[in-house]
């Protein structure tokens, strides 16, 4: 078979075309951003404001994968019974913002572990949903190839961020990512309650 070298091209031209594709990926960009501006440096914020040290942080974010692992075996699969992504997504996504944007404000360490739960059950179901919604607004047929691109545009969401971080970081402070993180979720939001339109049909070709 004859390699295409626009083939990508077109496909993605393809998917930013259709009206509720070109809104979730414009979601998960900015949910992914958001999201890597927290993780990138928020190790340095809390060796920053507690001077905790690397067995610290280690032991925190254990604590946090294993409310992620919580959150997607239980609370997950139950809400999936009980509403649609969309409807998961026009709450998790901002509640996702808002606890990022709690981890600003505590004076004690202790003060972290009562949000690190509501934050790591938010932020998994925000990923699933905005997965399985994906997977529902294509057909089997363009299926993988959606989900193909729904990998590039998180990467490339991941892959910018880090150079940005750093310059705000070292603009203002350590903290200043963790509001720029929460804003770029929010804002994630905000394009979703106001572009996505659940009644427009799957991608089919």
């Amino acid at each position: 078979a004859r390699m295409e070298f626009t083939r990508s091209f077109r496909n993605i031209g393809r998917a930013f075309t259709h009206p509720d594709l070109r809104a979730i990926f414009l979601v998960v960009f900015l949910f992914q951003a958001g999201f890597a501006f927290f993780v990138t440096f928020f190790s340095v914020f809390l060796i920053d404001r507690f001077g905790w040290s690397q067995g610290n942080i280690g032991d925190f974010f254990a604590y946090i994968g294993i409310w992620i692992v919580f959150g997607q075996a239980v609370v997950t699969r139950r809400v999936s019974h009980l509403f649609k992504e969309f409807q998961v997504l026009r709450f998790s996504i901002l509640a996702t913002g808002f606890f990022v944007a709690l981890y600003y404000f505590p004076d004690n360490p202790w003060q972290l572990f009562f949000i690190a739960p509501f934050f790591s059950i938010f932020q998994g179901l925000t990923q699933a949903n905005i997965l399985g919604l994906i997977s529902r607004n294509a057909s089997p047929k363009v299926q993988g190839e959606v989900l193909g691109l729904n990998a590039s545009v998180q990467a490339f969401a991941q892959g910018i961020v880090p150079v940005f971080a750093g310059i705000v970081a070292a603009s203002f402070a350590s903290w200043a990512p963790i509001i720029v993180a929460s804003f770029l979720i929010c804002l994630a939001w905000f394009c979703f309650v106001v572009l996505y339109r659940p009644d427009i049909p799957p991608m089919r070709s």
